[in-house]
């Protein structure tokens, strides 16, 4: 067929019913990622008249043999859920010998107009964790009683009264219209007469829904394509953006390229069971591990990548076991979305476990020593923060502790069989260094040299001025206390000196000054969850004493990383003998 493009323009109202079936977007297209405050812009932008943007649109007719009908599309979104929505949920079928139009350009805005004008969009309440199950539901709404330069607004249904479409505010007493209602309505006017709207506020909405009307969607159509020049099409529109775009485009190459797997709906899967652990990882994320395990170029780059997860696709299923085992290692250290942070720490020991193929890295008792130093290396790491930020540099100085460059050409399967085509020769890495049986710890640590260091004033700071459940205190204390198994028994961060104590303490110290002390790892163990209950509130001299009677005291107190001055009374000299010790011990554990 021949390729052909041409330029053509839909109305709104038009364009939105096309969303609903018509207009499909591709496997590889992106999921929706705009932000409340971006749809907001766009609508205050559609009332000031700008431009709203071509699309680029691919037209295709689903004819009865047509390899397409093999393919996968998908619906656009009306209710976005910020932890749940992608297309993998909106999956459609193809009726045969119909035409639709495959949206390569423009999704974003097109959704964001769905939402705006038809849906709603519920995100994390503030200040809440990832797996908190309220996700309040917003929609859109105008403000008509005053004129304001950005008059839309996403509110809250549930602080709406009875879930009015229009409703003066409390606090303010500004009206508030939902959009929605502007968009169906025939005219202005049938809603003045609904809502008792005044002259200004008829005027206003007026104004809005003369905005809509006149609003014309503009694309370019492309015929004649087939799926794989589509998506280098796709590729080519999108490979300007950012890095989190280039890891979805990369991704895109991905879901375009697979036959047998359907890359989308695999990716979810490996996300959603990761989630199951609490960890949050994303597609940036797998992409980021398939170039780590098996790419010489860690960061995200298009050119011969396509070549490249075709053969990435027979490895898939070792990727996402060795990703699973890699997450389930560090549930077992305790960790989580919160206390891990950022997640390039986790590629060497993905890349350890995958490519020495270790199964049940948490539980085997073959694997028992590797997990201890891979335990160290990582509480480390993260207290180092030596993954933090634009860390490609150091993951490639990392991996090169693992493998060494190579004549992949000459590599094959032993029968003579090349292992990798010469298209992709110049970007594939060996599979691990023969010799290497256990961690290599020491040895990253020696090539990421003045990376890894931790002033002695910053190992001071983490001992004095960590608090109790901050992000950085489960990995302090699980140095401290390396010998804990944190998989078998739960533990629980318990003060030593108690926190209900504080205000019995000697007078000069218990000042609000020396409270965050109090509260920080100088004064705080690991401690078996029932134990701690048992221990509760008693001053810390009974509490060992109890603990040690017929025991060998200065065992116990070394044990615990305790030192032998247990009085209230004394509790500035506990304090400072305290502090010396675990700073004695951090510095050996992190250096």
């Amino acid at each position: 067929m021949k390729k052909t493009s041409k330029h053509n323009s839909e109305p709104l109202a038009t364009a939105l019913n096309y969303l609903s079936g018509r207009y499909v977007l591709p496997s590889f297209q992106r999921d929706y990622v705009w932000k409340m405050e971006q749809i907001e812009e766009l609508f205050n932008s559609i009332y000031r008249g700008y431009p709203f943007g071509a699309m680029l649109l691919w037209r295709i007719n689903s004819s009865g043999n047509s390899p397409l009908l093999n393919e996968s599309f998908y619906q656009f979104l009306f209710h976005y859920h910020e932890e749940k929505s992608n297309h993998a949920q909106n999956k459609i079928s193809l009726l045969p010998n119909v035409d639709y139009w495959v949206v390569l350009d423009g999704q974003q805005r097109l959704t964001s107009l769905n939402i705006g004008l038809l849906g709603s969009y519920s995100k994390r309440a503030r200040y809440q964790r990832k797996d908190n199950p309220d996700y309040p539901e917003y929609k859109l709404y105008m403000l008509i009683s005053k004129d304001v330069e950005n008059p839309f607004k996403f509110l809250k249904v549930s602080d709406i009264p009875t879930v009015s479409d229009c409703f003066p505010d409390k606090t303010t007493g500004e009206k508030w219209l939902l959009v929605k209602r502007i968009f169906m309505a025939g005219k202005a006017r049938d809603l003045t007469r609904l809502f008792h709207l005044s002259t200004e506020e008829e005027d206003r909405v007026t104004d809005f829904k003369e905005s809509l009307d006149n609003l014309k969607i503009e694309f370019s159509e492309m015929t004649g394509f087939d799926y794989n020049e589509a998506t280098n099409v796709f590729v080519k529109v999108n490979s300007g953006g950012t890095i989190l775009a280039m890891s979805d485009i990369l991704n895109s190459i991905i879901v375009s390229t697979w036959k047998t797997e359907n890359a989308r709906e695999a990716f979810k899967d490996l996300v959603e069971k990761v989630a199951n652990m609490g960890f949050s990882i994303n597609t940036n994320y797998i992409v980021k591990s398939i170039l780590f395990l098996h790419h010489t170029d860690v960061r995200f780059q298009i050119q011969g990548f396509t070549d490249f997860v075709i053969d990435i696709e027979k490895k898939w299923s070792d990727i996402k076991t060795a990703i699973i085992e890699t997450f389930s290692l560090l549930k077992s250290y305790g960790l989580n979305h919160s206390t891990l942070g950022g997640y390039n720490v986790t590629m060497p020991i993905l890349y350890y476990i995958y490519h020495r193929h270790i199964q049940n890295p948490a539980t085997a008792a073959a694997f028992a020593n590797d997990k201890q130093e891979i335990k160290k290396w990582l509480l480390s790491a993260i207290l180092t923060k030596v993954f933090g930020g634009s860390s490609d540099s150091t993951l490639r100085t990392v991996r090169s502790v693992f493998t060494q460059k190579k004549d992949i050409q000459k590599l094959n399967a032993g029968d003579g069989t090349p292992l990798y085509s010469t298209s992709i020769s110049d970007h594939v890495i060996l599979p691990m260094k023969q010799g290497i049986t256990s961690f290599p710890s020491g040895e990253m640590k020696q090539a990421l040299g003045d990376e890894w260091y931790i002033s002695d004033e910053t190992i001071a700071k983490l001992v004095t001025e960590t608090q109790k459940g901050d992000r950085y205190s489960l990995p302090i204390l699980s140095l401290l206390y390396p010998d804990y198994d944190l998989t078998a028994v739960e533990y629980e961060q318990d003060h030593l000196h108690p926190m209900a104590r504080y205000q019995q303490l000697p007078s000069g110290f218990a000042t609000k000054a020396n409270k965050p002390l109090y509260n920080s790892i100088v004064n705080l163990q690991l401690l078996q969850k029932t134990p701690n209950i048992q221990k509760g509130d008693k001053p810390l001299k009974d509490w060992v004493d109890e603990q040690t009677q017929g025991k060998d005291k200065k065992t116990f107190l070394d044990e615990h990383l305790i030192p032998d001055v247990l009085e209230e009374k004394d509790i500035t000299d506990f304090f400072d003998e305290r502090k010396k010790l675990l700073i004695e011990k951090l510095q050996n554990a992190l250096k």
